[in-house]
């Protein structure tokens, strides 16, 4: 029986081991960040080392095609900017040249539509092998494979966008023919389609541009923050897993505000579920070391501009403008994560929450491992006017706000930027602006100061609380009908309305020891 028991335990193990497994990502091919691994001549990117362990790294062709390294590209994280005559080579690699890869990219363009853009491709022209990623003139995405000879075209109705977005090119082998799906930004927009593939022998992995031969053609025009290439056709939890890291640290809101798509920790477990009313606008901090080194200490929805009524920034420390990369910014632990999107609800009038008021827009957080204290800024362009002139974040554990709050905390206002600071719960919140009720609560009849003897019992009659909104709670540090220590003893009574405003109204009791008698002695 026991020995039963082992293998029973053992295939346990092992059944858990191979859902693991099968959950986190396989190893990269080619893995190119931004963000490390850059070599500059002055602000012109002459090489770009490989992240993935294979050494396979990539070198701009000549001085005229280095593109324009930015600090301050995508969500606070360096980008490279392609300007239309740009590129960067990997040398042929084989392992670039697989049946099955899957490549993803984020990038936006930012004009030359009047002709063919490629932001990566693998391919040769004689004869016709390899695969390519385009934007046509007319700015929709196709996604083309060479057949050996001529080409495969994938036409899509899905627009570039002049914001980063996150594409995946997905190739599957079935047979000699080549399986090609497109997703941008988490949603699947593309295939599946099958063509014969021949793949590429010879030629570079190009990034920003077609081809590189001669004076080269099909440029990018515009930035490109980050390529990961596989050699597998990559699983949809490990799709999931690759595409919540790069949206995490670019800002970039998964499902592209048509559809919920959670966000995925590298093995397979949610920070961030897919909930169809919070959608829209989906930014987060976070720490994880493997299998991306995701090291977000800063962030905002790269749907907007930080000068959009609206937009959230949260960070770990007390700056909104500098790079994610600065040593001043602190990093979470290995583990934490905080993510939050909005219900894309109206935020330019009020609504009456007893006698404060909010907006319509509730923020959901979703916060595992306990981020601890985070600063928040936000821009309150075209917000409603603030009848007491003080914005306030109320942080909640619902969206009821009538039944009392978390915390509230007071907006510091630069402009139309205001920020302030606070210690999210863990697990999930909301968040919301509007502008709190400041009048504290009237306490009515304070007892007068009593005078007693020392084992009295003190009995008094309590004071009554009322508040301009609703029922006040009453609490004292001494209760009457016990016996009072001898000295002096101050009883306060505080009053606290459901918005945190507090009165307070004290007495003394001062309790004297008797008086010895007054008596003859005899000795």
């Amino acid at each position: 029986m026991m020995k039963k028991l082992r293998w029973i335990g053992v295939l346990g193990f092992t059944l858990l081991t191979s859902i693991t497994m099968a959950q986190n990502v396989p190893a990269k091919s080619l893995w190119l960040r931004a963000d490390v691994g850059v070599n500059l001549s002055g602000t012109r990117v002459v090489s770009w080392t490989d992240q993935s362990g294979n050494n396979w790294n990539a070198s701009a062709p000549s001085t005229s095609r280095r593109p324009l390294y930015q600090l301050l590209g995508s969500n606070f994280n360096p980008t490279f900017n392609f300007d239309g005559s740009d590129n960067l080579d990997v040398s042929y690699r084989s392992g670039l040249n697989t049946r099955n890869f899957t490549v993803f990219s984020v990038h936006r363009l930012t004009g030359g539509n009047n002709r063919y853009r490629s932001p990566f491709t693998s391919r040769d022209d004689y004869p016709q092998r390899g695969y390519i990623l385009y934007v046509a003139p007319n700015g929709r995405y196709q996604f083309w494979n060479g057949r050996g000879s001529g080409w495969a075209n994938m036409s899509t109705s899905q627009s570039a966008s002049s914001s980063s977005e996150l594409l995946i090119y997905r190739g599957s082998r079935s047979g000699n023919n080549l399986v090609k799906r497109g997703y941008v930004n988490g949603q699947s927009f593309a295939g599946p389609t099958s063509d014969r593939f021949s793949r590429n022998t010879r030629r570079p992995y190009r990034i920003g541009a077609g081809a590189t031969e001669g004076s080269g053609n099909y440029f990018w025009y515009g930035d490109i923050s980050e390529q990961i290439v596989f050699n597998s056709a990559l699983t949809t939890t490990q799709r999931q897993i690759t595409e919540s890291y790069l949206a995490i640290k670019y800002g970039l809101s998964l499902g592209n505000n048509n559809q919920a798509i959670s966000y995925l920790k590298a093995d397979g477990t949610s920070v961030w579920d897919a909930i169809s009313a919070y959608r829209y606008d989906v930014a987060g901090l976070a720490k994880e070391n493997s299998p991306f080194d995701l090291d977000q200490k800063v962030s905002s929805s790269g749907n907007l501009s930080v000068n959009t009524s609206g937009n959230t920034v949260l960070a770990t420390t007390n700056n909104f403008n500098l790079s994610n990369l600065d040593n001043s910014r602190q990093a979470l632990s290995e583990g934490q994560f905080l993510l939050w999107g909005h219900n894309n609800q109206s935020m330019n009038s009020w609504v009456n929450v007893g006698c404060s008021q909010r907006v319509s827009r509730f923020w959901r957080l979703q916060n595992t491992n306990d981020v601890g204290t985070i600063f928040f800024q936000i821009n309150l362009n075209n917000f409603p006017a603030s009848s007491t002139g003080t914005y306030t974040l109320f942080l909640d554990d619902d969206t009821n706000l009538s039944n009392g709050v978390v915390s509230t905390h007071a907006l510091v206002g630069n402009g139309n930027q205001y920020t302030t600071s606070f210690d999210p719960p863990d697990g999930v919140s909301y968040f919301t602006i509007g502008v709190r009720d400041e009048t504290s609560p009237i306490i009515s009849n304070c007892p007068s100061n009593i005078q007693a003897c020392s084992g009295d019992v003190i009995t008094w009659t309590a004071p009554t609380a009322t508040d301009n909104c609703g029922t006040p709670t009453l609490t004292v540090n001494m209760t009457p009908g016990q016996v009072f220590p001898d000295g002096d003893t101050v009883v306060t009574y505080t009053a606290t309305d459901a918005w945190g405003n507090t009165s307070e109204c004290s007495f003394t009791v001062s309790v004297n020891q008797e008086p010895a008698p007054v008596g003859v002695f005899y000795e």
